[in-house]
C-alpha cells in the first residue's frame, strides 16, 4: 500500500474529487484510529464506515454509540472526497462516540470509579430526570409552548417555571434554560417530522424561497412549502426551514435548494411551482435559480411571489398618497437636523432631561426595508413632545425655516394621529421581520 493510503486524518490525504462514491475507498485506504478493532488500531475505512446508495455514508462507531449526527442518518455530498471520511475521525462527535464505547467495554463499576466530576453530575441529572412524573414534564413543556406562543425568548422560560412553581410541583433540576431549548427541540422534531411526512406523501408541492440577513449579517435562505394533503382539498403553506448561505449568487442558492431536498428526502420532481421575489438572481432566463431548476424539472412553472408583489404595490401606493409623502418628508427632515450636528443633539438631550423624558436617537429612512421605517417612525413617536418643544424654541430664537416647517407639520392633529397609527402597523411588520432574521428559527416557533 502506498504511503498516501496509510496516512491518518492529520497527514497528507488525496485531494481527488469524484461525482460518485467509490466503494474501493473502503478497502483501498487505511487510517489510524484510537478505537481498537480486530485488525488493530490501523484499519481500513471499511471497518469504520459503510455506504449504501439510498442513505449515503454512515459511521459504524457513531451509530453503535447512539450519536445524533449526519454520520448516523446518512451523509452525502455533491463532490465525494476520501478526505471527508478521514476528517470525520477528528470531529468531536466521533471522538465522544469512541470514548463512550471504551467506557462501556470497561464495565460499569470501573467507569464509576474513574468518572470525572462532569460525568458524575450528568449521571445524577439523568437519574433525576427518570424520577419526574409525566404530569410534571407536561407542565414544563406547556411553559415552553407558552413562551413560543407569546414570541418570547427561551431565556425567559426559567422565569415562567419559577412563577408556575409557586402553584404546582415541577422538578427543580428541570427549570434551567438548557432544558427549555431541549424541550423546544423535542417538540419541534415531532412537528417537523409530521409536517415533512405530509409533504412527502403529497402528490406535488410548491417551493417558496426568499433571501434574508440575520442580525449578524449572515446570508440566509428562507424556505416555505405549499402542498395539499392526500385526503384533503385545502392547501397548506408551512415554514420549512432556514438554510445558511455562503454566497447569494444563483448557483449557491440552487445548490442550497438541492441540499435541502436531499437532506430531508424530498422528491425534487414533485415540485410543480417555484415562487420567489423579483430579484434578477432568481428571475434571469439563463443563469437564474428558476432556470437552473427547470433544467432538472422540465414541468416546473415559476411565479413572482404574490405577497412580495403586494408589498411592492404598497410601497408604490405609499409614494402616491399625499399624507404618506408628507410623513416621509418629515421623517427625513428630522433625521437630517441631528445626523451631522452634535451641538443640536446635546441641546435636544438637555431639553429632554429637563422635561424628565426618555428619548431615543432618530433613525434614517430606507425605502427598501419596512424595519427601517418602523425605527424611524417609532423614534419620532417617542420623541414627539420633546421635539415639538425643541422646534418651538428654535423658531422663537432665530425663526429657522427648517424648524418652522417641522413645527407646522407636528402641530397638525391629523398628522399626529396618522403617525401614531402608522407606528402600530409598522410595529407588527417589524416583529415578523425580526422573527425571520433568526438564524435558528425552528418549525414549531414559525408555526
Amino acid at each position: 500500500m502506498s504511503k498516501s493510503q496509510a496516512d491518518d486524518c492529520s497527514g497528507n490525504t488525496s485531494k481527488k474529487r469524484c461525482l460518485e462514491f467509490k466503494k474501493e475507498w473502503l478497502t483501498g485506504w487505511s487510517v489510524a484510529t484510537d478505537f481498537p478493532h480486530a485488525s488493530g488500531q490501523h484499519v481500513q475505512l471499511g471497518e469504520i464506515f459503510e455506504f449504501s446508495e439510498s442513505r449515503g455514508v454512515t459511521c459504524k462507531i457513531c451509530v453503535k454509540a447512539g450519536a445524533t449526527s449526519e454520520w448516523t442518518s446518512g451523509k452525502t455530498w455533491t463532490d465525494w472526497k476520501v478526505d471527508h471520511l478521514k476528517k470525520h475521525l477528528c470531529q468531536k462527535a466521533h471522538v465522544d462516540s469512541v470514548t463512550k464505547l471504551k467506557n462501556q467495554s470497561r464495565g460499569i463499576l470501573k467507569s464509576m470509579l474513574t468518572e470525572s466530576k462532569e460525568e458524575r453530575e450528568m449521571r445524577k441529572e439523568i437519574a433525576q430526570r427518570q424520577q419526574a412524573t409525566p404530569d410534571e414534564v407536561k407542565i414544563l413543556i406547556d411553559n415552553v409552548l407558552l413562551a413560543i406562543k407569546i414570541n418570547s425568548s427561551m431565556l425567559s422560560v426559567h422565569d415562567i417555571h419559577d412563577h408556575v412553581g409557586k402553584y404546582v410541583k415541577i422538578p427543580e433540576s428541570w427549570r434551567s434554560k438548557n432544558y427549555a431549548f431541549e424541550f423546544s427541540e423535542c417538540v419541534n422534531s415531532v412537528v417537523k417530522t409530521e409536517m415533512f411526512t405530509e409533504i412527502k406523501n403529497a402528490a406535488y408541492h410548491t417551493l417558496i424561497v426568499d433571501e434574508s440577513t440575520d442580525i449578524s449579517v449572515s446570508k440566509m435562505l428562507i424556505l416555505y412549502m405549499k402542498y395539499r394533503n392526500e385526503n384533503e382539498s385545502i392547501y397548506k403553506t408551512v415554514f420549512a426551514g432556514i438554510w445558511k448561505e455562503i454566497a447569494c449568487d444563483s448557483l449557491s442558492i440552487f445548490q442550497a435548494i438541492q441540499n435541502f431536498y436531499i437532506e430531508n428526502w424530498f422528491d425534487l420532481n414533485k415540485m410543480v411551482m417555484f415562487t420567489f421575489d423579483g430579484a434578477s438572481v432568481m428571475l434571469s432566463k439563463r443563469k437564474g435559480v428558476a432556470a437552473l431548476l427547470r433544467q432538472l424539472i422540465p414541468h416546473l412553472s415559476e411565479q413572482h411571489c404574490v405577497a412580495h408583489r403586494e408589498d411592492l404595490g404598497l410601497d408604490d401606493a405609499w409614494k402616491n398618497i399625499p399624507l404618506m409623502k408628507e410623513i416621509e418628508t418629515l421623517l427625513r427632515t428630522v433625521y437630517t437636523i441631528f445626523c451631522r450636528s452634535s451641538v443640536k443633539k446635546a441641546i435636544f438631550e438637555e431639553l429632554a432631561k429637563a422635561a424628565d423624558a426618555d428619548v431615543i436617537a432618530f433613525r434614517p429612512l430606507h425605502e427598501v426595508r419596512w424595519l427601517s421605517r418602523h425605527f424611524a417612525v417609532n423614534a419620532l413617536v417617542k420623541n414627539y413632545d420633546v421635539f415639538l418643544q425643541y422646534c418651538q424654541e428654535k423658531v422663537e430664537e432665530d425663526n429657522d425655516p427648517v424648524h418652522r416647517y417641522c413645527l407646522e407639520k407636528l402641530s397638525k392633529p391629523e398628522l399626529h394621529v396618522a403617525i401614531g397609527i402608522l407606528n402600530d402597523v409598522l410595529a407588527e411588520l417589524a416583529e415578523l421581520t425580526k422573527i425571520l432574521q433568526r438564524s435558528v428559527l425552528s418549525t414549531v416557533e414559525a408555526f
